[in-house]
């Protein structure tokens, strides 16, 4: 009779930890190659949105239950475990213009890109225009670009709550 009352104990300690740990997850799973390349400036908006930010290397990422965040944040590097991150099941935000065709997020054309000589401007579906940068040059001199799914290109399904907009671009 001990040995079940035991079993039992170890059994509720552990579902009690379980949910536990869901209810402290935190809001956004940022995935990258390595933590060592965090991006403060991208941690910096979360936190003025009030999210928290747990960041995953993406070889742990078999390790976490992604539907304990709110947001998964897909960072813009070249990933080792692109096959184990299931994109299209989760809400994202993907900063990243390597894997569309990957994660079925577009057809073998891929991501498409603009650049400006001014700071690079949306068209929100329901609320006018919005710069999406600062800038629009590295110090460099090279612009920057922002990647975007085309209508032509994009996968079926996918509903577009921002569309490019071309103003002065190159």
């Amino acid at each position: 009779m001990k040995g079940k009352k035991g079993v039992f104990i170890i059994v509720l300690f552990l579902i009690s930890i379980t949910l536990v740990s869901s209810v402290y997850a935190a809001d956004v799973a940022y995935i990258l190659k390595d933590d060592r390349f965090v991006k403060d400036e991208i941690l910096d908006v979360f936190s003025e949105l009030g999210l928290t930010v747990e960041v995953i290397e993406d070889t742990k990422i078999m390790t976490k239950n992604l539907n304990n965040y709110q947001l998964v944040f897909v960072d813009n590097a070249i990933l080792r475990r692109t096959k184990n991150l299931p994109i299209y099941n989760y809400p994202a935000v993907i900063m990243n213009d390597r894997y569309g065709e990957e994660w079925g997020l577009t057809d073998d054309d891929g991501i498409s890109q603009l650049a400006s000589t001014t700071p690079l401007e949306v068209k929100l579906v329901d609320n006018g225009v919005r710069q999406v940068y600062t800038e629009a040059m590295f110090p460099s001199g090279v612009a920057i670009p922002y990647d975007y799914l085309s209508d032509e290109n994009k996968a079926p399904g996918f509903t577009g709550i921002a569309r490019n907009f071309h103003r002065n671009c190159l």
